[in-house]
């Protein structure tokens, strides 16, 4: 390898591809329905909506890198990238 090519981050590949998960998509529509139930409020915080949005990423990017499946006993579509768009924008619509 020349030292002028640049080694792409697999976290950060790992991380795009995790939050485009239904888990963790779901999970950042719950952040962001609080995030604009506290600017309409003027006060309070959704950290922990954030930090569960996190968690989801983090154990997707895990089971990820480590090519095990977190699910068992049930399907494992938590872990598997969503369809095409119209799919993400459904998912998106049914929570509002």
């Amino acid at each position: 390898m020349a030292d002028d090519e640049e080694v792409p981050d697999q976290k950060a590949m790992h991380d795009e591809r995790c939050a485009k998960t239904t888990e963790c998509a779901m999970l950042y529509v719950q952040y962001e329905a609080c995030a604009k139930r506290i600017e309409a409020k003027g006060h309070g915080e959704c950290t922990g909506y954030y930090m569960d949005y996190l968690g989801a990423i983090d154990r997707c990017v895990r089971h990820a890198r480590l090519r095990v499946c977190p699910c068992r006993a049930r399907a494992c579509s938590a872990v598997l990238p969503l369809p095409p768009a119209q799919a993400k924008a459904a998912i998106f619509a049914e929570t509002k």
